[in-house]
């Protein structure tokens, strides 16, 4: 498997956040040049197919539909913050 993803649960809860998606790329997947880009899809469900309430999630975005920058989407690479912010 070349994309890997689970849930993790905050040690501490902060403001609208508890758990976080961490997505992550096996060394098969390859290397992404200085300066490129992907596209990351993902979807996620509940056991039983219920919706999620995204109110007042931390990096839910309600407002714009196409591609933005959004900060709220942090990005770490080797454990180092390289884009965004953490909730608060």
């Amino acid at each position: 498997m070349n994309v890997t993803g689970i849930f993790v649960k905050l040690p501490t809860a902060k403001a609208n956040a508890d758990y976080y998606l961490e997505v992550g790329f096996s060394s098969a997947a390859g290397s992404l040049a200085a300066g490129a880009s992907i596209d990351i899809q993902v979807r996620v469900a509940k056991e039983d197919w219920t919706n999620y309430t995204q109110t007042g999630d931390y990096s839910f975005n309600a407002v714009d539909t196409n591609y933005v920058d959004w900060s709220k989407a942090p990005a770490y690479v080797s454990g180092n913050l390289i884009w965004g912010s953490d909730p608060n």
